[in-house]
């Protein structure tokens, strides 16, 4: 009787596609065990099922929020291909790449897997010029290089030391303005391609013209596994210590760190492991953190920062109240809300940071997940804004190219910034 209850329900949801259930006609009742959804017909059913039976539910419409939608590897064009490199109409991009996943047999790929070692490369991507600002426009094949990011390149870097040499290496190419760094994790549920290709997509759209390290961690791509993610974020820690370190030894004048989802745990959580060992070379200089989205318990995020001897100014944190993946996480987790869906600074009385709330934008990723960097509004606003004085709320516009972190719209610490589209 239940596996047909399940089954119908299941049916329900996938022919609805479960957009419009979303979590604001999905919610846990007051001391109760079970979810009711907001549904005629549904409420009673679903009501019937164990704690158990919710967590499996609210597994399962991770699955289904997620899509069907495919999963390219990284294709690498080389003289086999049908066009030469010359050929392609695009802005070419350079992208360090740190990560503990396994190699795949191509020696292209990484895979879901964890290694226990970490590997380095750099990946060569080119956007094409028909690129529309917050998409990544997918590779077919290697044929279509004028409408797809393409890799054109893929160069194995031998160790930290070696990126050390590598990075100083593309820094003398650069102007003494852009010799900044960004360091990028991605969240759950993102391969590795998809992690490459979306941290390529951000430094375009942003225009950031500085060193680019994407730290690539060991997250299965699969919807329901998120606990599995969860532990690979833990087993990334050492490795994104390993890769910051060897950036800072390089000649960069400053870093700022990037993490999405549960990329921003991985962040938070690397950063407290080196505060409590000492790494005054990195220390010295990071620039800031950006969170985007972030999966984090407020709990857990506030006894992560205690750990931080010396907070890194300015730590920003994006938030929505629209993001269903975090609704989602909360549900799993037991508690109302994770990090990057606060809409107030209650939970963070006393720390030193900043949120913006940009929950008023839409057009962005279907689950409101990524709305900072697939948004065009707001790529297009973060983008012509910068800091104009530490403990003001004014912003002015610029054309200046900058990096992410003072595009970010400063005006103080401890304090909350709620961003409007420019036609609301």
């Amino acid at each position: 009787m239940i596996a047909t209850k399940w089954s119908l329900f299941i049916k329900e949801v996938a022919d609805k596609h479960m957009v419009e259930l979303s979590m604001r006609s999905c919610r846990l009742t007051e001391g109760a065990d079970c979810c009711q959804i907001m549904t005629a017909g549904l409420m009673r059913e679903f009501c019937w099922v164990s704690r158990f039976s919710r967590t499996t539910f609210l597994l399962l419409a991770l699955v289904v929020l997620a899509g069907c939608e495919s999963r390219p590897n990284i294709l690498l064009m080389n003289d086999a291909s049908a066009m030469s490199v010359k050929s392609i109409s695009g802005t070419f991009h350079r992208i360090f790449v740190a990560t503990n996943r396994d190699l795949q047999p191509d020696g292209i790929n990484f895979g879901g897997n964890r290694s226990r070692q970490v590997s380095y490369a750099r990946y060569t991507v080119s956007v094409p010029r028909v690129h529309f600002p917050g998409k990544i426009e997918w590779p077919s094949n290697a044929r279509n290089v004028s409408t797809a990011f393409t890799t054109t390149d893929m160069t194995r870097i031998n160790g930290p030391s070696q990126l050390t040499a590598s990075v100083n290496q593309q820094l003398s190419q650069l102007p003494t303005e852009n010799r900044e760094a960004v360091v990028f994790t991605h969240g759950f549920n993102t391969d590795f391609a998809e992690g490459l290709y979306r941290f390529t997509q951000i430094v375009h759209d942003f225009k950031l013209r500085g060193i680019a390290l994407h730290y690539s961690w060991p997250s299965a791509g699969k919807p329901h596994s998120y606990i599995y993610d969860q532990d690979s974020v833990n087993t990334a820690r050492d490795g994104l210590e390993e890769a910051l370190n060897g950036l800072a030894r390089s000649n960069v004048s400053g870093i700022t760190v990037v993490g999405h989802s549960m990329g921003g745990y991985l962040i938070v959580e690397t950063l407290r492991q080196m505060s409590i060992k000492g790494s005054p070379v990195f220390q010295k200089k990071l620039r800031g953190v950006v969170l985007l989205s972030p999966d984090i318990d407020a709990e857990v995020f506030r006894t992560q920062l205690n750990r931080i001897k010396s907070l890194p100014k300015p730590f920003i944190i994006f938030v929505s109240n629209r993001d269903r993946a975090l609704k989602l996480s909360a549900m799993l987790t037991g508690k109302a809300r994770r990090l990057g869906s606060l809409t107030s600074t209650d939970q963070l009385k006393g720390l030193d940071v900043t949120l913006i709330d940009i929950s008023n934008f839409k057009r962005g990723d279907s689950l409101n997940h990524l709305t900072t960097a697939t948004s065009p509004a707001l790529i297009t606003l973060i983008s012509g804004l910068t800091r104009s004085g530490q403990n003001s709320t004014k912003l002015e516009s610029t054309s200046r190219p900058v990096a992410l972190l003072n595009n970010a719209m400063l005006a103080g610490n401890g304090r909350r910034i709620v961003l409007d589209p420019p036609d609301k």
